[in-house]
């Protein structure tokens, strides 16, 4: 596995047995999930690249 990859899945994996318990959107049009794990909940923000033509990354927060 390449460290690209690898990246992407070390940061997925705090969401292993998550509970998806929303979804939500952004003022600025970004779509995402509300996924509670354990005693935290955290938004996973789906993003695009600049030109919005690849899929380009994702985002974690905490929810506030």
């Amino acid at each position: 596995m390449d460290s690209h990859a690898k990246f992407y899945i070390d940061k997925l994996l705090q969401f292993v047995d998550g509970k998806i318990v929303g979804v939500v959107n952004s003022p600025d049009g970004f779509f995402g999930l509300t996924i509670k794990v354990k005693n935290d909940t955290k938004v996973l923000w789906f993003l695009s690249d600049d030109e919005g033509n690849n899929p380009g990354s994702f985002d974690i927060q905490s929810e506030k």
